[in-house]
Order: structure tokens, then sequence, then C-alpha cells
């Protein structure tokens, strides 16, 4: 399987804005188990819903209008990686040195690329805990909030 972490493009065959069943059908086929959670986002406006699969490889899958906008990597087998060699488990360290535009984010609590990718941290032992790639519009909270994409 693939296991590079493409930005603005996806994990292996799992590709943004892609629709559900799609990425259903390819977890099916490879005899990966998941379960779905629905987030109504009454109180949004628009107030689109938006559809989580959480797959046990690891990686999360977050829809709204039927298209993938968001993955969402845990996986402390470290078995993806990003373009620029940063995987999960990597300590925090060595993540900056091979993106020195990784800056802390103290209200999501999160590390942000300007190549268009978030980190969390473990904080108990300074390494990568997690990896977020999106679609583009993401980044532009009005353009994301429109759904247009």
């Amino acid at each position: 399987m693939n296991n590079i972490i493409k930005l603005f493009v996806g994990v292996g065959d799992y590709k943004l804005l892609s629709p559900q069943k799609e990425i259903e059908g390819l977890l099916n086929k490879n005899k990966i188990n998941y379960s779905t959670e629905v987030w109504n986002n009454d109180n949004c406006t628009p107030p689109v819903k938006w559809i989580i699969i959480h797959a046990t490889n690891h990686l999360n899958f977050f829809f709204a209008n039927d298209k993938l906008f968001k993955i969402y990597i845990i996986d402390d087998s470290s078995k993806w990686i990003l373009e620029n060699g940063i995987r999960i488990g990597m300590s925090m360290e060595k993540a900056k040195i091979l993106d020195s535009s990784l800056e802390y984010d103290d209200w999501n609590e999160d590390w942000n690329s300007k190549a268009g990718y978030w980190i969390e941290d473990d904080i108990n032992d300074n390494t990568v805990m997690s990896i977020s790639i999106f679609i583009k519009e993401v980044l532009d909270e009005d353009e994301f909030d429109k759904y247009e994409w």
C-alpha cells in the first residue's frame, strides 16, 4: 500500500474530495473496520452536517456535503509519512528541522505548517502524535464555510 501523505491530495488510495461511499468501498475492499459519527453543526451557518469515519487503520475521514475535506492520521505504527519525511512518532525537534515553517498555534494547541498541514504533539515525549491534511479551502475559513468546494 502507498503510505505517502500528499498535501491537498490524500493518503495512499484515499483522496480528498472523494464521496463517502467511495472511501467506505476502499475500506471494505481492504477489510478495514470502521465506525461512523455525525456532527450536526446545528449552530453553524449554514448548518452543514459533518460525517466522520473512524477507521481501524488509524485514519479518520471528515465529510461535508458528501465530500472528503480532511484526513486526520493518528497511528503509532509510523507507517504513514509526509512527503517531507515527517511521520507519526518522530521527535518534534526533528520535525521542526524537516519543516522550519512549523509554528505552534496556542488556540488549537497544534503545529501549523505553511506547506498546508497540521501536527499535534504528544506532550509526554515531545513526538508527533497526529497529522491532519485537508482541502485548500480549510486554510481560508470564509471560503471553507461557504461549502462550495
